[in-house]
Protein backbone atom coordinates (compact mmCIF):
# COMPACT_ATOMS: atom_id res chain seq x y z
CA UNK A 1 0.00 0.00 0.00
CA UNK A 2 2.96 2.27 0.89
CA UNK A 3 4.44 1.71 -2.57
CA UNK A 4 1.19 2.06 -4.33
CA UNK A 5 0.78 5.44 -2.55
CA UNK A 6 3.79 6.81 -3.44
CA UNK A 7 3.69 5.91 -7.14
CA UNK A 8 0.44 7.22 -7.79
CA UNK A 9 1.55 10.58 -5.80
CA UNK A 10 4.53 10.66 -8.34
CA UNK A 11 1.91 10.20 -11.15
CA UNK A 12 -0.21 13.03 -9.78
CA UNK A 13 2.78 15.56 -10.11
CA UNK A 14 4.31 15.13 -6.56
CA UNK A 15 8.10 14.49 -5.51
CA UNK A 16 9.27 11.37 -3.97
CA UNK A 17 12.25 10.72 -1.92
CA UNK A 18 13.44 7.60 0.12
CA UNK A 19 16.66 6.50 2.30
CA UNK A 20 15.70 10.43 3.83
CA UNK A 21 15.84 11.91 7.22
CA UNK A 22 14.25 14.60 8.38
CA UNK A 23 16.61 15.95 11.07
CA UNK A 24 15.39 19.61 12.19
CA UNK A 25 12.48 21.56 11.72
CA UNK A 26 11.74 25.09 12.24
CA UNK A 27 8.95 27.84 11.61
CA UNK A 28 9.41 29.59 8.03
CA UNK A 29 7.35 32.33 7.66
CA UNK A 30 3.94 31.31 7.99
CA UNK A 31 5.28 27.60 7.15
CA UNK A 32 7.65 25.35 7.93
CA UNK A 33 11.59 24.46 6.59
CA UNK A 34 13.58 21.31 7.50
CA UNK A 35 16.61 20.11 6.68
CA UNK A 36 16.88 16.15 5.42
CA UNK A 37 19.76 13.83 5.11
CA UNK A 38 20.13 11.31 2.35
CA UNK A 39 21.06 8.64 4.49
CA UNK A 40 23.33 6.82 1.31
CA UNK A 41 25.49 9.14 0.77
CA UNK A 42 25.20 11.77 3.73
CA UNK A 43 24.23 14.91 1.57
CA UNK A 44 21.18 17.32 2.74
CA UNK A 45 18.88 19.70 1.33
CA UNK A 46 15.94 21.42 2.60
CA UNK A 47 12.20 21.24 2.00
CA UNK A 48 9.93 24.36 2.53
CA UNK A 49 6.24 24.01 2.89
CA UNK A 50 2.88 26.20 4.04
CA UNK A 51 1.84 22.65 5.98
CA UNK A 52 3.75 19.63 6.74
CA UNK A 53 1.86 16.54 7.50
CA UNK A 54 3.60 14.17 10.28
CA UNK A 55 2.80 10.15 8.85
CA UNK A 56 5.65 8.92 9.91
CA UNK A 57 4.17 5.98 11.94
CA UNK A 58 5.68 4.54 14.77
CA UNK A 59 8.62 7.41 14.51
CA UNK A 60 6.01 10.21 14.60
CA UNK A 61 6.62 11.42 18.38
CA UNK A 62 10.63 11.90 16.98
CA UNK A 63 9.09 14.29 14.57
CA UNK A 64 6.91 15.97 16.44
CA UNK A 65 9.45 16.45 19.05
CA UNK A 66 11.13 18.76 16.61
CA UNK A 67 8.40 20.31 16.02
CA UNK A 68 6.67 20.87 19.07
CA UNK A 69 9.58 20.13 21.74
CA UNK A 70 8.53 19.43 25.36
CA UNK A 71 5.14 17.94 24.26
CA UNK A 72 4.19 14.34 26.04
CA UNK A 73 4.59 11.39 23.84
CA UNK A 74 1.78 10.88 21.08
CA UNK A 75 1.88 7.25 20.74
CA UNK A 76 2.26 3.61 22.34
CA UNK A 77 3.81 1.44 19.64
CA UNK A 78 3.07 -1.94 19.79
CA UNK A 79 4.93 -4.90 17.74
CA UNK A 80 3.44 -7.25 15.53
CA UNK A 81 4.97 -10.49 14.14
CA UNK A 82 4.20 -13.16 11.70
CA UNK A 83 5.91 -16.82 10.89
CA UNK A 84 6.36 -18.68 7.84
CA UNK A 85 5.80 -22.24 8.11
CA UNK A 86 5.99 -25.03 5.11
CA UNK A 87 2.73 -25.33 4.09
CA UNK A 88 2.51 -29.14 4.61
CA UNK A 89 2.51 -28.62 8.37
CA UNK A 90 -0.39 -26.53 7.81
CA UNK A 91 -2.22 -27.53 4.87
CA UNK A 92 -5.03 -24.48 4.87
CA UNK A 93 -7.17 -24.20 1.83
CA UNK A 94 -8.00 -21.31 2.82
CA UNK A 95 -7.12 -17.90 5.49
CA UNK A 96 -8.55 -18.73 8.85
CA UNK A 97 -8.75 -17.13 12.29
CA UNK A 98 -8.44 -18.95 15.48
CA UNK A 99 -8.48 -18.04 18.78
CA UNK A 100 -5.14 -17.63 20.93
CA UNK A 101 -5.06 -18.44 24.95
CA UNK A 102 -5.05 -14.79 25.46
CA UNK A 103 -8.18 -14.06 23.74
CA UNK A 104 -6.88 -13.21 20.92
CA UNK A 105 -7.27 -14.23 17.19
CA UNK A 106 -4.98 -15.08 15.10
CA UNK A 107 -4.39 -15.79 11.00
CA UNK A 108 -3.10 -18.81 9.55
CA UNK A 109 -3.04 -17.78 5.89
CA UNK A 110 -1.61 -20.37 3.31
CA UNK A 111 -0.07 -19.12 0.04
CA UNK A 112 1.93 -20.86 -2.11
CA UNK A 113 4.01 -23.49 -0.36
CA UNK A 114 4.09 -21.38 2.79
CA UNK A 115 1.33 -20.60 5.59
CA UNK A 116 1.77 -17.60 7.78
CA UNK A 117 0.66 -17.24 11.12
CA UNK A 118 0.45 -13.77 13.07
CA UNK A 119 -0.21 -11.83 14.55
CA UNK A 120 1.57 -10.75 17.56
CA UNK A 121 0.81 -7.79 19.75
CA UNK A 122 3.20 -6.52 22.23
CA UNK A 123 4.64 -3.19 23.98
CA UNK A 124 8.19 -3.07 23.31
CA UNK A 125 11.01 -0.91 23.13
CA UNK A 126 12.99 0.99 20.85
CA UNK A 127 11.44 1.40 17.54
CA UNK A 128 14.86 1.40 15.40
CA UNK A 129 15.81 -2.06 16.84
CA UNK A 130 12.54 -4.40 15.44
CA UNK A 131 13.25 -7.91 15.75
CA UNK A 132 11.50 -11.44 15.79
CA UNK A 133 12.08 -11.94 19.19
CA UNK A 134 12.14 -16.25 20.05
CA UNK A 135 9.02 -15.66 22.54
CA UNK A 136 7.17 -14.43 19.63
CA UNK A 137 7.61 -17.37 17.41
CA UNK A 138 6.76 -19.68 20.40
CA UNK A 139 3.31 -18.00 21.38
CA UNK A 140 2.58 -18.35 17.41
CA UNK A 141 3.82 -21.59 17.26
CA UNK A 142 1.83 -22.55 20.16
CA UNK A 143 -1.15 -21.26 18.98
CA UNK A 144 -0.66 -23.34 15.62
CA UNK A 145 -0.39 -26.21 18.09
CA UNK A 146 -3.48 -25.67 19.97
CA UNK A 147 -5.87 -24.55 16.95
CA UNK A 148 -5.17 -26.55 14.48
CA UNK A 149 -3.84 -30.00 16.64
CA UNK A 150 0.06 -30.63 14.93
CA UNK A 151 3.08 -31.00 15.99
CA UNK A 152 4.38 -27.29 15.29
CA UNK A 153 7.61 -26.60 16.43
CA UNK A 154 9.71 -24.05 16.37
CA UNK A 155 12.31 -24.82 14.30
CA UNK A 156 10.51 -25.33 11.48
CA UNK A 157 9.71 -21.66 11.11
CA UNK A 158 10.89 -21.11 7.51
CA UNK A 159 11.02 -16.93 8.05
CA UNK A 160 9.27 -14.43 9.48
CA UNK A 161 8.55 -10.34 9.95
CA UNK A 162 7.97 -8.21 12.21
CA UNK A 163 6.12 -4.57 12.05
CA UNK A 164 5.10 -1.66 14.60
CA UNK A 165 1.36 -0.40 15.30
CA UNK A 166 1.61 3.49 15.60
CA UNK A 167 -0.78 3.18 18.46
CA UNK A 168 -2.25 6.55 20.02
CA UNK A 169 -1.78 6.49 23.97
CA UNK A 170 -5.43 6.28 26.23
CA UNK A 171 -4.25 5.57 29.57
CA UNK A 172 -4.56 2.23 29.03
CA UNK A 173 -1.22 1.00 27.81
CA UNK A 174 -0.80 -1.81 30.26
CA UNK A 175 -3.33 -4.08 27.92
CA UNK A 176 -1.90 -3.23 24.40
CA UNK A 177 -5.66 -4.92 22.95
CA UNK A 178 -7.39 -2.03 24.99
CA UNK A 179 -5.83 0.88 22.42
CA UNK A 180 -7.76 1.54 20.40
CA UNK A 181 -7.24 1.05 16.55
CA UNK A 182 -8.69 4.11 14.98
CA UNK A 183 -6.91 7.50 13.16
CA UNK A 184 -6.23 9.89 15.41
CA UNK A 185 -5.05 13.17 14.16
CA UNK A 186 -3.11 16.08 16.42
CA UNK A 187 -2.96 19.75 15.53
CA UNK A 188 0.74 19.33 16.95
CA UNK A 189 1.42 22.89 16.02
CA UNK A 190 0.04 25.55 13.50
CA UNK A 191 0.48 24.07 9.78
CA UNK A 192 2.32 20.67 11.48
CA UNK A 193 -0.82 17.95 11.84
CA UNK A 194 0.37 14.65 12.89
CA UNK A 195 -2.06 11.02 11.72
CA UNK A 196 -1.02 8.60 13.60
CA UNK A 197 -3.42 5.44 14.82
CA UNK A 198 -4.52 3.64 12.03
CA UNK A 199 -3.53 0.74 10.09
CA UNK A 200 -2.41 1.30 6.78
CA UNK A 201 -5.35 -0.99 5.32
CA UNK A 202 -7.43 1.73 6.83
CA UNK A 203 -6.75 4.03 3.40
CA UNK A 204 -8.96 1.28 1.41
CA UNK A 205 -11.67 3.72 1.88
CA UNK A 206 -11.57 7.32 0.08
CA UNK A 207 -10.22 10.35 1.97
CA UNK A 208 -12.63 12.32 1.25
CA UNK A 209 -13.85 13.06 4.92
CA UNK A 210 -10.23 12.47 6.85
CA UNK A 211 -8.80 14.96 9.09
CA UNK A 212 -5.79 15.10 7.45
CA UNK A 213 -7.23 16.17 4.02
CA UNK A 214 -9.75 18.78 5.56
CA UNK A 215 -6.84 20.34 7.08
CA UNK A 216 -5.51 20.48 3.72
CA UNK A 217 -7.86 22.08 2.13
CA UNK A 218 -8.03 24.65 4.74
CA UNK A 219 -4.15 25.45 4.15
CA UNK A 220 -4.69 25.67 0.10
CA UNK A 221 -4.17 22.36 -0.97
CA UNK A 222 -5.71 21.60 -4.34
CA UNK A 223 -7.29 17.98 -4.42
CA UNK A 224 -5.64 16.15 -7.55
CA UNK A 225 -7.80 13.22 -7.34
CA UNK A 226 -7.81 10.24 -5.89
CA UNK A 227 -7.18 6.34 -5.94
CA UNK A 228 -8.72 3.21 -3.98
CA UNK A 229 -5.67 4.22 -1.50
CA UNK A 230 -6.17 7.72 -0.63
CA UNK A 231 -6.48 11.42 -1.62
CA UNK A 232 -3.13 13.41 -3.05
CA UNK A 233 -2.66 16.81 -2.92
CA UNK A 234 -0.30 19.85 -3.48
CA UNK A 235 0.14 23.16 -2.01
CA UNK A 236 0.25 25.96 -5.02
Amino acid sequence: LVVETVADAGGAGATAVSYCAVEDVGRWGEGWIGEVEDRRDGSRFTLRGRLWVNATGPWADRLRALAAPGRPALLEPTKGVHIVVPRERLPLRAPTAVPAPDGRLVFAVPEGPWTYIGTTDTPDGDVDDLQVDPSDVEYLVAVGRSAFEVELEAREMAGGWAGWRPLVRTGSEEDPRAIPRDEGIEGTAPGFPTRAGAPPFAHYNPANDSAVVARLRQAGAIILGKTHTTEFAYLD
